[in-house]
């Protein structure tokens, strides 16, 4: 027979946990995924400043006529 589906969870045995003890381990994950949402969120923001910057020197870069790596 096969084995009830566990959704990836460890099934329950014996005594329900302690609620307390479950809410603080909730908090730590919940603390750990806010961390690291702000560091992608930061990483994704100097991605975006870095491609700006690069728009930059290139649209300068073409305005001087040296975008295609000669003189015009």
């Amino acid at each position: 027979m096969k084995p009830p589906e566990t959704n990836g969870h460890t099934p329950p045995r014996g005594d329900p946990p302690d609620p307390l003890f479950a809410a603080e381990e909730l908090r730590d994950a919940l603390a750990d995924a806010t961390a690291k949402a702000a560091r992608l969120v930061a990483a994704l923001k100097t991605v975006r400043k870095g491609k700006k910057v690069l728009e930059t020197v290139f649209a300068n870069l073409k305005q001087l006529g040296l975008d295609s790596g000669g003189l015009p």
